[in-house]
């Protein structure tokens, strides 16, 4: 099982974890690596180093992205890859806004340029989508992307020199790629959390033996094979979005993440219990923010992410091109609210319900707290009275 630290990993935990993780990636594995590259990977290489479907793999690369409900930036997401992927899989995962729309517009303007598969595929859990996506690759590297990250192809080094590097390597490698992480809109970080990340592997040499499993609900995970070298890039390859959509949407993800994570811990008794997803939608919203009225959620939702924010003060960070071209036209959707010379609320700028919206007594009264939120023990609260 990966090593995922959460909001409340008490610090002896975390620093007991940095220690392992030191032992382990920079000196146990890199060795085993390479005994195992001269020692098991060269016999099995005819074997793996194919597609799915046992054909030859092309030179280049293949980006899968999984997706629900990603409307808010996917084009320019999409658009940022023209230059690094030559296939795109896309995968939609029964999208309720026009996200499967934009695939299919993206697949008709692009079809000439590049090999474009989209895959409608609702109701199917992360691991079920991500090893179907895995089944249409058909080049040597294979790179997962999300619908929130746009790719940082300016500057000295990019994506696109990590691609022409990479097209020559001989042995099997997997790259962290750094991102940079928005809160809120383009000029806000969060507070508590690292502003740049050291990001996930998400670029590997592909291997037709991967198979992806679930980690504790949250989380798919392909274990890299121990022959992989494993490289970190020292240069900013992405811009995250994650806290910048809808503002239901922001919450809809971490609810739905809970549920799965906790049908997964619980016993089959338990099971049944929280087996409703609708159910317990209301349940953990009238929890965590105190209504399941929709307007009283999104102004509660937009606070809580003023208080999780502050500017960007990042020395050298600018958007990259495709994004100020949003800001330049006025197409971003998102802006922080100020009061008293500090980020009041995170707002939607073309939601109508919102528009002249007045505070209730009740949402006055609500405290956003991000302790609350990220603390698996505050969020998680309610399930033991849960009905």
């Amino acid at each position: 099982m990966a090593f995922i630290r959460k909001y409340d990993t008490p610090a002896w935990q975390s620093k007991l974890m940095s220690y392992v993780e030191f032992v382990k990636y920079k000196i146990a594995r890199p060795l085993a690596a390479e005994i195992l590259y001269y020692g098991y990977y060269q016999f099995s290489f005819p074997r793996i180093h194919k597609t799915v479907n046992g054909e030859p793999l092309k030179k280049g690369i293949s980006v899968y992205i999984p997706m629900k409900d990603e409307d808010t930036f996917l084009m320019t997401c999409l658009e940022s890859l023209l230059q690094i992927a030559d296939q795109f899989i896309l995968i939609d995962n029964g999208s309720t806004d026009n996200t499967l729309k934009i695939l299919y517009e993206f697949q008709e303007k692009y079809k000439h340029q590049k090999d474009i598969v989209v895959l409608p595929l609702p109701g199917k859990f992360l691991v079920e989508i991500v090893q179907i996506a895995l089944s249409h690759v058909k080049h040597e590297w294979v790179l997962k992307w999300d619908g929130d990250m746009v790719a940082v192809t300016e500057g000295n080094e990019n994506l696109i020199t990590l691609r022409k590097r990479i097209l020559n390597q001989k042995r099997p490698v997997a790259y962290t790629l750094p991102r940079f992480n928005l809160c809120g809109d383009f000029y806000h970080v969060a507070k508590t959390f690292a502003t740049i990340d050291a990001g996930e592997p998400f670029l590997r040499s592909f291997n037709n033996a991967f198979q992806f499993f679930e980690d504790g609900g949250r989380v798919e995970h392909a274990i890299i094979p121990k022959y992989y070298r494993l490289t970190q890039e020292k240069y900013l390859c992405s811009v995250h979005l994650s806290k910048i959509r809808p503002l239901l949407r922001l919450i809809y993800r971490e609810m739905y993440l809970d549920w799965r994570e906790l049908m997964n811990r619980s016993s089959k008794r338990d099971k049944q219990r929280f087996a409703d997803f609708e159910v317990w939608k209301q349940a953990w919203k009238l929890h965590n923010f105190g209504t399941t009225d929709e307007r009283e959620l999104k102004f509660r939702i937009g606070r809580l992410f003023a208080v999780m924010s502050k500017k960007n003060e990042h020395p050298g960070f600018r958007l990259p091109t495709v994004m100020q071209e949003l800001v330049n036209k006025r197409l971003h959707k998102f802006e922080m609210e100020y009061q008293n010379n500090e980020p009041y609320r995170m707002a939607e700028i073309d939601d109508e319900s919102m528009k002249n919206y007045s505070p209730t007594p009740s949402d006055l009264a609500w405290v956003p707290s991000e302790k609350n939120y990220y603390s698996d023990k505050q969020r998680f609260g309610f399930t033991d009275l849960y009905q």
